[in-house]
């Protein structure tokens, strides 16, 4: 009788780590024969060889080769296959779902690589008061988170290059201000 297995783990698992137990099939022949020794095989769903199984009474999922969610690394149907060592040999299969689960693990990045803008120079104020006034940039500044799935706020700073702090920057929507003209 075939059942589906189910699992999820981080994108950033590490190769080597047991990522699953408990896939066990059932043989009633005669027991310690031919007939009742079973082998496990993975029969498809796994093209870049990125998990095998270990053990031989129960079989085991052991993660092989690093995974990726951005690059494609999202889901495995993996079908498995539990044959005895009868002759003819009988089998049965099936499947185990892998769910990789994004992690944070890529920094954001700001939709150009230079921001252009202009500061408008008033007249003297007469008040003492400097209020602060918003710089025009076309574009305006704008980063993404690259995790696919995570999709963080991104949080804005100035880090350098404002050591007279004539500007500030909004943290989260990263209009920038002329504070100390």
């Amino acid at each position: 009788q075939s059942r589906e297995y189910n699992v999820t783990i981080d994108e950033n698992t590490p190769p080597g780590l047991t990522i699953f137990r408990g896939i066990h099939a059932l043989d009633k022949d005669e027991p310690n024969t031919d007939n009742s020794v079973i082998s496990y095989s993975i029969l498809d769903g796994n093209p870049q060889k990125k998990f095998s199984l270990e053990g031989n009474n129960k079989a085991v999922v052991v993660l092989r080769k690093p995974l990726d969610f951005e690059a494609g690394d999202k889901v495995f149907n993996i079908t498995i296959m539990a044959e005895d060592h009868g002759i003819p040999p009988l089998s049965t299969t099936s499947n185990l779902v892998i769910n990789v689960r994004d992690i944070d693990d890529l920094p954001p990045k700001f939709s150009q690589d230079i921001y252009k803008g202009a500061v408008v120079e008033d007249p003297p104020s007469t008040t003492s008061q400097n209020v602060p006034r918003p710089l025009r940039l076309s574009p305006p500044i704008k980063a993404f988170d690259q995790d696919q799935s995570i999709n963080d706020n991104v949080v804005y700073s100035i880090t350098g290059g404002n050591d007279m702090q004539y500007f500030r920057i909004d943290p989260e929507t990263a209009d920038i201000f002329l504070i100390n003209p």
